[in-house]
C-alpha cells in the first residue's frame, strides 16, 4: 500500500503503531476480488455483496431474517449485519 510510511514487517500492510480500520480490502475489491476474510471462511460464514442489488446473495440472506446492527443510532451508517 502505497500510503504506508513506516512498515511493521510483521505486518506489511500496516503501520507501526496504528490501528487500521477494515475497508473490507479495498485493494482487492477494486480487482473484483471478495475481502480476503470471506475468501478465507471454509464455514461461509461472512457474506460480502452489493445491498443496492435486490438480486444478490447478501440481499437474498438479509430478507426475513432477524438481523442486528452494531450501534446505528450514532449515526456511522453501519454496513456489517450480524444474523440472529
Amino acid at each position: 500500500r502505497p500510503f504506508i510510511k513506516d512498515v511493521n514487517l510483521q505486518f506489511p500492510t500496516r503501520t507501526k503503531g496504528v490501528v487500521e480500520k477494515c475497508n473490507f480490502c479495498e485493494e482487492r475489491l477494486i480487482q473484483g476480488l471478495l475481502p480476503a476474510c470471506v475468501e478465507a471462511c471454509k464455514e461461509k460464514a461472512l457474506i460480502f455483496g452489493d445491498l443496492n442489488d435486490p438480486r444478490s446473495e447478501i440481499r437474498r440472506v438479509l430478507h426475513g431474517r432477524h438481523i442486528l446492527q452494531r450501534q446505528p443510532e450514532l449515526g456511522t451508517k453501519p454496513k456489517v449485519y450480524y444474523l440472529v
